[in-house]
Parts: structure tokens; C-alpha cells; sequence
């Protein structure tokens, strides 16, 4: 059984990680559970891992998974385990956010010329 069934990532600022969060993996049968295989997809990343190539009867593992976007905007992706019950699917989800930019305009201001102890015509 894989718990959660989905894992939401805060916006996360292009270039950065998302704090980890973690899914877990139990083994709630009689009998011992062969582990496969674990991945993600997407701009997701197996960050920790305590799964071993079997997993002992009412036993759990860990995996943690981070969050590092490329791309703004919303983003999917799965983590897959494929174990001797099967395969097991949870949604990972998260939002991936441009920084913020600046700007200066116009470039250049230029001043008409003016006699000494007189002001010009303010600018903005």
C-alpha cells in the first residue's frame, strides 16, 4: 500500500527545490513483498530512500521526494513502485514560479537647455 495517494508542492521559484515530503510504502499482507523498482517523472526527484529489495510483512518504508520546477506554471508527475502485488501510483503536483523581474524606462532622460537659476519642465 502506498500512502499518500498524492503529494502537493508549494509554489516553488524556478531554480529552487521544495522542501521534501515523504510516501511510504507498507506492507500489510502475511507475506514478504519484493521491491522492484521506484521513479518519478516530471521535474520530481527521489531525495531519501529506507526501501530495501524486500519488504518484511506489517513493515513500512520511506521514500522522500523533492520538488525542483524548470518550467512556470502547473506540473504533474507520478511516483511509480513496482512490487511483487503490482504496480503502485501516487500523483505528485506542483506549481513552478518565475522570479521576479525588473525594469527601468525609459532608458535615458535628456533636458532641454537652461539659463542658470531657472528649473525645466519636470520629468517622469
Amino acid at each position: 500500500m502506498l500512502s499518500p495517494q498524492t503529494l502537493s508542492f508549494p509554489e516553488t521559484l524556478l531554480g529552487k527545490t521544495a522542501p521534501a515530503q515523504d510516501a511510504t510504502i507498507s506492507n500489510t499482507g502475511g507475506v514478504t513483498a519484493s521491491l522492484t523498482s521506484e521513479s518519478v517523472t516530471g521535474d520530481f526527484s527521489i531525495t531519501a530512500n529506507t526501501c530495501g529489495a524486500s519488504l518484511a510483512p506489517n513493515t513500512g518504508c520511506t521514500l522522500s521526494i523533492a520538488y525542483a520546477p524548470t518550467v512556470s506554471g502547473n506540473e504533474t508527475g507520478s511516483l511509480k513502485i513496482v512490487d511483487s502485488a503490482g504496480t503502485q501510483t501516487l500523483q505528485l503536483t506542483g506549481m513552478g514560479e518565475a522570479p521576479a523581474t525588473d525594469g527601468q524606462a525609459p532608458l535615458s532622460l535628456a533636458f532641454a537647455p537652461q539659463a542658470i537659476g531657472l528649473s525645466g519642465p519636470h520629468y517622469r
